[in-house]
């Protein structure tokens, strides 16, 4: 069980395909690796092509083109591990630390240190309109709401915003709990709650609901919150800490749920539910990749970095 092919630097990132049989992870050098979750072997050879130490990966809805940001944007063909487009080739102070797809795939939301959202059409791979964003510093988290019609960013300066996507207006004021860097966002199924971690080490879980925005700390300060340490499947959602807790909340009342996910050797840096939700993946500072079974809690496979 091994990824073969050289590659160096912690992994930066790790989702599911949509069918919930490939993982697709990216290492700290830029390199895209696409692995079997049943065998968990390395499928084909690395992509190589992005440059930076943060960035972002989803996938399209057809789970056979991926689109991968750091310092560039990348769409890259699965089946043929090719490289479609860069769509911030020759755009200077342009980055990608975070991506995410509307729900019908449609378009593609991409920030950085830009300090703006950009928007893009995905069938003909054009910026739509110009960015937009009020934030002092770089975005490192968005996130689309179920619908579509409203996106979230964290930013390096402490604040969330939400967005009207089709008015590029903010909802209401920013939301402001934090004490350092937002580095996750991700909204419940219903479009009412959004959850947000941070380098202050705390989760708030934010009642979209409520007339006046509320926030309410979910996971009190305990060590780090990494980048990409919140995933949510369903009525779950997965938080983990560099003090090694995988832990497992409900996503409406906010309870911790079961004991946490034991087996991590390494600080976690990423984590995912695969589409049905019985199955999290996490991956460490040493590119080691982690299956838990969610119903027992218990690690079922892993793969473990390899030269």
């Amino acid at each position: 069980m091994e990824v073969r092919g050289r590659f160096y630097g912690s992994a930066i990132n790790i989702i599911f395909s949509p069918d919930g049989n490939l993982l697709v992870f990216l290492s700290g050098d830029g390199s895209i690796f696409i692995v079997d979750i049943t065998t968990m072997k390395a499928i084909g050879t690395p992509i190589r092509g992005l440059t930076g130490w943060k960035g972002g990966l989803v996938l399209f809805p057809d789970g056979k083109t991926l689109a991968a940001g750091i310092n560039n944007l990348l769409i890259v063909d699965l089946e043929s591990q090719q490289v479609v487009a860069d769509l911030l080739q020759d755009r200077e102070n342009s980055s990608a630390l975070c991506v995410d797809m509307n729900p019908d795939g449609s378009i593609l939301a991409s920030a950085g240190e830009d300090n703006r959202i950009t928007l893009w059409d995905l069938e003909s791979l054009q910026q739509l309109g110009e960015p937009f964003g009020a934030f002092s510093s770089a975005i490192e988290a968005v996130a689309f709401s179920p619908d579509g019609s409203e996106i979230a960013a964290g930013s390096w300066d402490r604040s969330i915003i939400l967005y009207d996507v089709y008015t590029r207006e903010p909802i209401g004021e920013p939301l402001l709990l934090h004490n350092s860097r937002v580095n996750g966002i991700i909204f419940s199924p219903d479009g009412e709650t959004l959850f947000s971690s941070s380098e202050d080490g705390t989760i708030i879980r934010w009642d979209l609901a409520r007339t006046a925005i509320a926030g309410e700390i979910l996971a009190p300060a305990k060590g780090n919150v990494p980048v990409g340490s919140l995933s949510i499947n369903g009525d779950k959602i997965a938080v983990f800490r560099d003090n090694n807790d995988l832990n497992l909340y409900d996503v409406y009342s906010g309870q911790h749920v079961g004991q946490p996910l034991e087996g991590n050797r390494e600080s976690t840096v990423r984590i995912a539910f695969s589409p049905d939700g019985n199955t999290l993946v996490s991956i460490d500072e040493q590119s080691a990749i982690r299956v838990w079974d969610v119903s027992s809690g218990m690690p079922v496979s892993s793969l473990d970095r390899r030269y």
